[in-house]
């Protein structure tokens, strides 16, 4: 009768453990990206790169971080909706600048 040290820890299954890596990585470059378009708009004055950060900053990171929170959880549902959702924010956010861009090139 020996005694049994069993690991306790709830491991996650390989492909959470894949996804967790790339929405790590994704939280990286938000932080990254919203840290240089902030420090753009705030030293150069410029509406564009202050929004863009405002956006990355204030809504896409916390998605990425809670969908990177989600799948260590082992909810790779939850995890896949928020990062759907930050790909989603990102498509509006192309379609508005490329509708403003599309205008500008026709003037």
């Amino acid at each position: 009768m020996g005694c049994k040290v069993t690991d306790t820890a709830r491991q996650i299954s390989s492909e959470s453990q894949q996804f967790a890596t790339i929405t790590l990585v994704t939280c990286c470059l938000f932080l990254t990206v919203g840290s240089i378009s902030a420090v753009l708009g705030i030293f150069y004055a410029s509406p564009v790169a202050r929004g863009l950060g405002a956006l990355i900053i204030c809504l896409l990171f916390p998605l990425s971080v809670l969908a990177h929170l989600q799948v260590k959880k082992d909810n790779l549902d939850r995890a896949v909706a928020l990062v759907t959702a930050v790909w989603y924010v990102i498509c509006f956010g192309m379609l508005i600048v490329g509708d403003r861009l599309y205008g500008v090139l026709i003037v």
